[in-house]
């Protein structure tokens, strides 16, 4: 039997790079998967890929900063696959720009959906990407990257297993962690 099997897991921005990678081991490991994202079609293609695995997956377009958006996700994932039981908070946005150029909107949005249990380092998704384009010079900034001990970006498929473990029955005795999925970027000692 698998970790997951006949459990239905919720997977927040999981369309995305990391949160797809997500969605894909709970998968494998047996989870009936939701995959909750802003965007549809990025949800939709991480849950046609786990169907074509022959795995169970739902798409669902939630907004995370809304309640009724939230509370109709979690009612249509459950009609479709059965009650929760675990949630991967995997939502998240950023904005690189100067301190002093930042305004309390992107502030208030940055601040409001934090809950941190897996950080990841410098990963090698659209969301880095994102960041890169928006710096006064991306290819420094994807430069800096060489700092990471292991000699390389993260990839969406390394933070997986830490966050399958944090919603694992291996981990029911473990609460108030963080862990740092960095490649040695963030050791200290």
């Amino acid at each position: 039997m698998q970790r997951f099997q006949d459990r239905t897991v919720v997977v927040t921005g999981g369309g995305g790079g990391i949160g797809g990678a997500t969605c894909r081991r709970f998968a494998a490991e047996g989870a009936r998967v939701a995959v909750f994202d802003l965007n549809l079609d990025a949800a939709e293609k991480v849950a046609a890929a786990i169907r074509a695995e022959g795995g169970q997956a739902r798409a669902l377009r939630c907004d995370i900063t809304d309640r009724a958006s939230v509370d109709a996700a979690v009612a249509a994932a459950e009609k479709a696959l059965g009650p929760i039981e675990v949630l991967v908070n995997n939502a998240g946005w950023d904005v690189f720009k100067p301190f002093l150029k930042t305004v309390p909107a992107e502030w208030e949005r940055l601040i409001a959906i934090t809950v941190n249990v897996v950080c990841p380092g410098p990963t090698d998704t659209a969301l880095l990407a994102g960041v890169a384009e928006g710096a006064r010079d991306p290819a420094k900034l994807l430069e800096a990257c060489s700092a990471i001990p292991l000699g390389r970006l993260g990839q969406p498929d390394d933070l997986a297993g830490a966050i399958a473990f944090f919603g694992s029955d291996d981990a029911s005795f473990v609460t108030g962690q963080v862990v740092s999925v960095s490649g040695g970027l963030t050791m200290h000692g």
